[in-house]
């Protein structure tokens, strides 16, 4: 049985602030990468995980 809990966060400005830089970090990685799978799949190879965790 899968169990799972919610809990609401309330941070203050500061903790915000930085929750922000996390995410928009995490965002801009993703997106790089994906541009990176899809460059690559266009020209008719792939990425490797080694390849990839280097970048």
């Amino acid at each position: 049985m899968i169990v799972s809990y919610k809990y609401r966060a309330y941070p203050d400005a500061t903790t915000e602030a930085r929750l922000n830089v996390a995410l928009d970090t995490c965002r801009w990685l993703y997106n790089t990468l994906l541009e990176e799978c899809n460059t690559a799949r266009e020209n008719g190879s792939s990425l490797t995980m080694q390849e990839t965790q280097a970048q």
